[in-house]
């Protein structure tokens, strides 16, 4: 397990967070995914069956290339083209099975103790991606927030704001806001999701010269990531890139 000398963020619930520091010190856990017996959140044996992002993505979005190629720096047609805002992703694992089932459950059914779990699998990408100037949540309506009862972004966020180094922890979530409640995107075309996004979001605060990391749960298309990428960017970003957990291909 990783360990490092804790700091209380006022970020996190309360309650989460005494449930978090009973799973950072005690011994050994109950795995989140099998339920047996574990000295970390995700035994071994979990950890071993979920899918990582193969080889044959694109170096800057992690689609998936139609070949397989040896060479680190090979881009999709799109981004060779420049429609994407965003610089970089970083993503460990492939949206499937076992994560997808647990990722349903924590978003959809509000069982949000996962958060801790889920977010020990996408630190070492947080880590990967360096320091930055802030780190956000990809933001989430204030009508489905209160529907949801929270934004699973933020949620995940929860254990690097626990094991970071507290002068690596600069989460902002006063950077970007939702200001329109948009249709569910995951329900739309590519073109329609394009359109549902116009105008969705809305800059709280300057991001000149800015290093941005963008946290979300899953990408899909990236449509959602490249649009606030492209707000950021309008508004003097110097660079945004994109870090979530899972990668649908």
């Amino acid at each position: 397990m990783i360990k490092h000398k804790f700091h209380y963020n006022s970020n996190i619930p309360f309650s989460l967070a005494l449930k978090y520091l009973c799973l950072k010190y005690l011994p050994w856990h109950y795995c989140k995914l099998c339920a047996l017996p574990s000295v970390e959140l995700i035994c071994a044996d979990c950890i071993a069956q979920l899918e990582l992002t193969p080889k044959n993505v694109c170096s800057k979005c992690y689609q998936l290339l139609p070949y397989t190629t040896s060479q680190e720096q090979q881009l999709c047609p799109q981004c060779k083209l420049n429609h994407s805002y965003f610089d970089k992703v970083y993503c460990q694992f492939r949206y499937a099975n076992p994560l997808s089932k647990i990722l349903h459950e924590f978003k959809y059914s509000g069982v949000t103790e996962y958060a801790y779990a889920l977010g020990s699998l996408l630190y070492p990408s947080m880590i990967k991606a360096g320091a930055h100037d802030a780190i956000i949540a990809m933001p989430l309506h204030r009508e489905r927030q209160k529907e949801r009862g929270f934004n699973q972004a933020e949620y995940l966020l929860h254990y690097y704001i626990m094991n970071a180094q507290k002068q690596q922890a600069n989460i902002n979530g006063k950077i970007i806001m939702r200001s329109k409640n948009t249709q569910i995107q995951a329900k739309l075309g590519n073109l329609e999701r394009k359109d549902n996004l116009r105008n969705a979001f809305s800059i709280l605060k300057p991001v000149t010269n800015m290093k941005i990391l963008l946290i979300d749960d899953v990408m899909t298309t990236g449509t959602s990531v490249n649009e606030v990428a492209r707000l950021l960017k309008l508004n003097g970003a110097k660079e945004v890139n994109i870090c979530c957990l899972a990668r649908t291909l």
